[in-house]
């Protein structure tokens, strides 16, 4: 007997190919270890939940948790073939989602996933030696009302202005920029004491000393350098322009300035000549000399002691920059103060006492920054006139008084002040051997590296903002999650490229509009994009089931064995 014939159509892309990924990364038996359901709980666990939303977030670009229900439904028979669960629309219901976002922001479990994920990418993706690993902060704005939150509070954005915020923590390892270890913190807190934790954190996960952790003038804080050497790690970091160092800096720049301290030249590697010549001036980066220090500090009421190298360094393009903007500022300055005591005239207002001149004076200098730099003499001069008598007013004699400023630049203190310009301290407990001057300022340079996360955050494919959901727990679980897909994409990354540099070739294929065009570092978003228009047709009839799915397309099928998977998660598991 003959029975309906049924066709169903699933529009299945990149899933297949995002469910690789996650499953090489191993997050949904990592998660399920770690993550307990009460035991009236039914349903998919928390590491298949987890799996599957990530999934949908970086195919669909949205975090937002009611959408995904109705998504899983057009799915079904792509998500059951390739997980082997069986699953219902119900699974993927708003309050099992936020139940799930409800257990990641524990931070106890966090830092068991966080642990075991590291440990497990460090055995399945074979990294590069870890040498070096980062730390850094960011902050993103949110609409919600700070009263009704701890999450959500107001602080200075990197914008310098103050919005209410959240602040995330994250710690990266070279050359990857691969996340460690990530906090997310209230938006009012100091950057500065978030360091120490995060450091603490990423060492237990990366189990080894040695490393050098690298910073901004956050992460200079003596009790954090203290802390890292105390545990038998290096850092280098950059020290803020306050306390000692302003006069530190003044005095060391000044000895090399006179000729009493010799500095070194800084290129790039591959602006140095292979056969011993000297590379050419023009290419230096930088210049900069180094002095070493005792440092002391108290850690667990014990004190730690260490050798300290103070790095001075000056940046060539940033030094010429602020010469530029420096003098500028003198032309500047020196116009408004000569405005101050304009020949007199109409409509020209004179100062007519000391007192209120200095005060002015003192604004442009101190607006312009330039105290010190000019050679400012006031004159007072007094016009008299003879005023006849008038009926009751006896003759008399009238002074006005109006002051009158000279101006000349003080040309040593002015050459002073641009020989300082550009320079920064830089400090380690790394020896030479390990840490030269020129691989430190180097190293420094690459801390563009820990950015790359943050952007991918804030990119089209996570888009961490705008924040939709209320509650701080939930909050901080989707954030948690986010980065979770950052690691994904990171390590994605790392597969296709390694496997293009061993071949010495490149990707084609990639580019709309220019197929031709190749590329030896691809995206892994750049990769995904390129898996559309694939459709999975069920026909059921007479009995049978009936499977066929759209063919692979050459590029397709090299994406995936650039990222080290089988065409068998398309043709054998939804097809077979």
């Amino acid at each position: 007997m003959e029975t309906e014939t049924t066709i169903y159509t699933e529009q299945i892309d990149d899933t297949p190919l995002l469910y690789g990924l996650l499953d090489k990364m191993g997050l949904q038996p990592i998660i399920d270890s770690v993550l307990e359901p009460h035991g009236h709980r039914e349903g998919l666990s928390f590491g298949w939940l987890v799996v599957i939303w990530l999934i949908h977030i970086l195919r669909e670009k949205n975090h937002c948790m009611d959408v995904v229900q109705d998504w899983s439904g057009k799915m079904k028979e792509t998500l059951k073939e390739l997980t082997g669960q069986s699953m219902t629309e119900l699974d993927f219901t708003d309050d099992r989602l936020a139940d799930t976002l409800r257990y990641l922001s524990d931070d106890k479990a966090w830092g068991k996933i966080e642990h075991q994920i590291g440990q497990h990418v460090m055995r399945v993706y074979e990294l590069p030696e870890l040498k070096t690993a980062r730390i850094d902060a960011t902050s993103d704005a949110v609409t919600h009302n700070e009263k009704k939150h701890t999450l959500f509070k107001r602080g200075w954005g990197k914008n310098g202005k103050t919005e209410v915020q959240f602040k995330v923590m994250m710690s990266t390892i070279d050359p990857l920029g691969l996340p460690v270890a990530v906090d997310v913190v209230s938006g009012d807190k100091a950057d500065d004491p978030l360091y120490l934790p995060c450091y603490q954190r990423s060492q237990t996960i990366l189990s080894k000393t040695g490393l050098l952790y690298v910073g901004d003038t956050k992460m200079s804080a003596l009790e954090t350098r203290g802390t890292i050497e105390n545990e038998d790690d290096l850092y280098l970091s950059p020290l803020a322009y306050l306390g000692e160092i302003p006069a530190l800096l003044d005095k060391a720049v000044w000895e090399w300035c006179r000729g009493k301290q010799e500095a070194e030249t800084i290129y790039w590697p591959e602006d140095i000549p292979d056969h011993g010549e000297e590379p050419n001036p023009e290419d230096a980066i930088a210049i900069g000399f180094e002095k070493n220090h005792y440092q002391t500090v108290e850690i667990n009421g014990e004190k730690v002691i260490w050798q300290e190298r103070r790095m001075f360094i000056r940046s060539k393009n940033y030094a010429e920059a602020m010469q530029v903007k420096q003098v500028e500022r003198l032309d500047k300055a020196e116009t408004a103060l000569q405005n101050l005591t304009p020949i007199p005239g109409k409509g020209k207002k004179q100062i007519r006492d000391k007192k209120t001149l200095g005060k002015k004076v003192k604004a442009i200098e101190k607006r312009y920054g330039v105290v010190g730099l000019f050679n400012i003499k006031s004159e007072r001069h007094v016009k008299t006139r003879q005023i006849r008598a008038y009926r009751e007013k006896s003759a008399r004699t009238e002074e006005t008084v109006r002051y009158q400023i000279s101006i000349t630049r003080n040309e040593e203190a002015i050459e002073h002040a641009l020989a300082l310009l550009g320079w920064r301290v830089y400090v380690t407990n790394a020896d030479k051997a390990r840490l030269s001057l020129a691989d430190a300022v180097l190293t420094y340079r690459n801390q563009y590296l820990t950015e790359q996360p943050f952007g991918r955050l804030k990119g089209r494919f996570l888009s961490i903002t705008p924040l939709f959901v209320q509650r701080d727990d939930h909050a901080i679980g989707l954030i948690r999650l986010l980065t979770l897909a950052v690691r994904l994409l990171v390590l994605s990354d790392y597969t296709a490229r390694r496997v293009l540099a061993e071949e010495n070739g490149e990707l084609t294929g990639v580019y709309a509009g220019n197929p031709k065009r190749g590329t030896k570092r691809p995206t892994t978003e750049r990769m995904l994009r390129a898996f559309k228009h694939i459709t999975l047709t069920v026909v059921h009839i007479n009995g049978q089931t009936i499977r066929h799915m759209t063919p692979l397309t050459d590029v397709q099928q090299r994406i995936l064995k650039l990222f080290g998977l089988s065409s068998s998660l398309y043709a054998s598991k939804l097809v077979a």
